[in-house]
């Protein structure tokens, strides 16, 4: 087996993702570092040094392999026109910042922004706007096992006809935590579909610190959070329903949902 290679300083963040700001830090894998503002995709070899990054996370996932960690600086930002694929096995992505300063990426056109087909897909301290194109897709796609979300913020706006976050066949083993998603639509007659969504048959979910927050418009399905089939093992504590944020759980899910703070007419319809 390989050396790992130890990054004595981390990868030199101050705020962010854990991973952005722990040190030192042994990795097997490489890592990338993408920042849309100073970072370049022309010259090679590029992007493993924090001051010669990448312009683009698709450059940089071309570069990585499994295992591999791409870091995207506070403040950059890209709108995808083409979904990005993450299809390499333990691929963590993560980002520096903090509140909207954090990496963004915006959906500009009718596409699933990332697909997720690999098992132990990371993705950590992103911040997702509301889509500038119409759309009926997903946002965030996942059909693999081992996924993780955390710390993530989505807007869903009156463009965003599908979920934020779709979790598919094959998503077993999925934890979500510390994460937001608000509609951002000024109108009820608007709304944006919904924030996440389960399906079809899994098992094996944990939520942790999860905001579901219906702003001034609500959701149009109209459930916030929908398991739509039956998902075996169910973990959800510290779980937010905000203005009128609804949630639907399927027959013959098992384990328990927690709600911290709820507001509005926001219910929870658990069938029998």
């Amino acid at each position: 087996m390989a050396s790992p290679n130890i990054y004595s300083t981390g990868v030199g963040g101050s705020t962010g993702d854990e991973l952005a700001t722990v040190s030192p830090l042994y990795t097997s894998g490489n890592i990338w570092y993408v920042y849309s503002v100073t970072g370049s995709d022309a010259a090679s070899p590029r992007g493993k040094e924090r001051i010669r990054p990448l312009a683009t996370l698709s450059q940089a996932y071309t570069n990585a392999s499994a295992g591999d960690t791409i870091v995207c600086l506070s403040g950059h930002m890209e709108t995808l026109t083409s979904a990005q694929a993450l299809a390499k096995a333990g691929i963590t992505l993560v980002g520096e910042g903090t509140g909207s300063n954090r990496p963004k990426f915006i959906r500009g056109a009718d596409i699933n922004l990332f697909t997720v087909s690999a098992a132990g897909v990371t993705l950590a301290n992103l911040y997702f706007p509301s889509s500038t194109v119409s759309t009926t897709n997903n946002r965030i796609q996942v059909s693999s096992t081992d996924f993780v979300m955390r710390n993530c913020y989505h807007e869903c706006g009156t463009l965003d006809g599908g979920a934020a976050l779709l979790l598919g066949t094959g998503s077993n083993r999925a934890q979500v935590t510390s994460t937001t998603f608000v509609s951002t639509s000024a109108s009820a007659s608007s709304q944006p579909s919904q924030g996440f969504v389960v399906s079809p048959t899994f098992s094996d979910l944990w939520m942790d610190t999860v905001i579901f927050d219906g702003g001034s418009s609500g959701w149009s399905q109209p459930y916030a959070f929908e398991i739509a089939d039956a998902l075996t093992r169910l973990r959800a504590k510290n779980i937010d329903l905000l203005n009128d944020s609804d949630v639907t759980i399927a027959t013959g899910t098992s384990g328990y949902l927690h709600i911290r703070n709820k507001s509005g007419s926001a219910r929870v319809v658990w069938a029998a």
